[in-house]
This record gives C-alpha cells, sequence and structure tokens, in this order.
C-alpha cells in the first residue's frame, strides 16, 4: 500500500479567477482594528495556499498572542499512523525468527525484536481503529437522530448521545448505514467479517486481561494472535470502509513512496 495524500478537515481548490480576485481583496479598517487587537472571536480563519487551496485553520491562544493552524482531518492522521506502523511490525518480526532460527539461538535479539513488534503492533491498532470510529461519529448529521426500537419502548438518540452511548457494532451496523443510505456490511459482507475480527483484536489489546488459565504465561494468547494477526488484510479493509462511504477518502500520496 502506497503513503496516503495528506487532507485537511475543510479544504477547497480556488479557480483560477477567484485566486486572482482572492489575492486582491483588501480587509477593512474594522478587520485591521480587530487584527490589530487579536480580536477574532467573530472570525473562522481560513488560509490561501500557494497551490490555490483555501484550508479551515484553528485559533490556538497561548500568552498573549493568537496563531492560526491548518486544521488536520484526524481520521487520515490515524490512518496514517497505523499505515506508518506496518513496515516496523514486519521489521521486527522478521527479526526475531531470523534470531530464533539462529544455530545456537540468539535470544538478546528475540527479546528486543519481539518487545518492539508488539510496541508497534498496540501503535497500529489503536491508530487503525481511531481512524475507524472517528470517521463513523463524523458521517453523523448534527440534527441526526437515531430510533431504537423494542417492544416496550422507543428510544430516542441525537448525535451526542449516540456517540457516547451507542456501541460500536449498532453504529457500525445500523447508524451508519441510516445516515448514509446504504450499507457496507450487506454489500461487502466478507469484508465487514475483517472489521469484526479486527474489533476483537483491538478490544484484546486496549482492554488487556490476565488469562489465568494459561498461567504463568498470562498474556499467551494475546501475544500468539499478534504474530498470526493479519495486518496488511485489515488495513486495506478499513480503507475500502472508509472509501465506500467518502469516496477517495483515503487516496494514495503523489510521492509514490510505500508506507
Amino acid at each position: 500500500m502506497k503513503h496516503v495524500k495528506k487532507k485537511f478537515l475543510v479544504s477547497h481548490n480556488v479557480a483560477d479567477d477567484g485566486y486572482k480576485h482572492m489575492q486582491t481583496v483588501k480587509p477593512t479598517e474594522d478587520d485591521i482594528k480587530k487584527y490589530k487587537a487579536g480580536d477574532f472571536d467573530d472570525y473562522i480563519p481560513h488560509i490561501l495556499t500557494d497551490s490555490q487551496k483555501i484550508i479551515q485553520c484553528f485559533k490556538y491562544r497561548t500568552g498573549n498572542k493568537t496563531f492560526m493552524i491548518p486544521e488536520p482531518n484526524p481520521i487520515i492522521i490515524y490512518f496514517s499512523n497505523a499505515q506508518n506502523n506496518l513496515a516496523d511490525i514486519f521489521e521486527q518480526r522478521e527479526k526475531m525468527f531470523v534470531a530464533l532460527n539462529t544455530k545456537g539461538g540468539d535470544i538478546g535479539n528475540v527479546m528486543n525484536a519481539f518487545y518492539n513488534f508488539f510496541g508497534f503492533v498496540s501503535n497500529y491498532v489503536t491508530s487503525l481503529f481511531n481512524s475507524l470510529e472517528a470517521f463513523m461519529n463524523h458521517q453523523i448529521p448534527n440534527d441526526f437522530e437515531y430510533k431504537r426500537f423494542s417492544k416496550q419502548k422507543t428510544e430516542l438518540y441525537n448525535k451526542e448521545q449516540i456517540q457516547r452511548q451507542i456501541s460500536f457494532e449498532e453504529k457500525i451496523k445500523k447508524v451508519i448505514p441510516q445516515v448514509k443510505e446504504k450499507s457496507f456490511h450487506r454489500h461487502q459482507s466478507h469484508k465487514f467479517e475483517t472489521i469484526l475480527k479486527f474489533k476483537e483484536f483491538r478490544d484484546d489489546i486496549v482492554h488487556t486481561k490476565v488469562d489465568e488459565k494459561s498461567a504463568p504465561n498470562l498474556y499467551h494468547k494475546l501475544f500468539a494472535k499478534s504474530l498470526d494477526y493479519n495486518y496488511n488484510e485489515t488495513i486495506q479493509t478499513v480503507k475500502d470502509y472508509l472509501n465506500y462511504y467518502e469516496s477517495e477518502l483515503i487516496e494514495k500520496c503523489n510521492c509514490g513512496s510505500d508506507y
């Protein structure tokens, strides 16, 4: 998989005539007074880049200064972070098995390689799941209401309640299909199973539990699972899910480099 393109939360291409016009627009006297006074409360700042893009910024105040920082899309950042850990996962796994197969043994390299390997695995899993969950929450319109029906009652949830109270499984199978009016788990059922298995693996890592049945190897199942897990298939499936609901959200970077 190729390195993915950086994207910002709100970014629009500006046509040639619009770009030329925006370069000639001058601030009003009131704008200048507010700028000098650091009064930006009524403004949502944007920047105009040399590549003719207008990008939304957020305001960051420190001391007596206010800075305008381009607002990145966290979904892309989380996905890219997971992608960046792939090469390290495979490299450390390979180092460990080379050391294990070395005649006479090389326990020091085995220890270091697996220690590093599992660290990269945990980074990959948490980042990729963050990307998936941030995407789903972002898709829910501000005025959307989700109804949960049962024989006894009908429950109504607004966006804030959906994000905080509805489970991942219900959100991905019921809420998002209602919002987007199409269903990944119905149209791509084999890929959806991969996402459910990923959710289980994520829970194993984020909510790490002691397995007394395998004592004294308390984390044997988790460590063994991490060595067998299909990281490439999972990140490709998450990419397919994101792009299914938002076409070309995850795009390969023009640099052409691998992750």
